[in-house]
């Protein structure tokens, strides 16, 4: 699996959203946010990632960012 790292870690691969409960908690992160927008939620990806968190990290979802014109 290809890793970026410079100011944040990036997992590039098959199978990387299993890694985002792990990278969560390594970095301390215990309420996640997503920012996204009313059509990439439709598309349930917003879901997919929520589940990849399990119930240690409940997710606060803010699905009101505008499309760009």
């Amino acid at each position: 699996m290809a890793t970026l790292t410079y100011l944040t870690t990036t997992h590039f691969d098959f199978g990387a959203l299993g890694k985002l409960a792990a990278e969560l908690k390594r970095s301390g992160v215990k309420r996640p946010f997503i920012a996204t927008d009313k059509g990439v939620r439709a598309a349930g990806l917003v879901d997919t990632v929520s589940a990849s968190l399990g119930g240690d990290a409940p997710a606060t979802i803010y699905d009101e960012t505008p499309k760009p014109d």
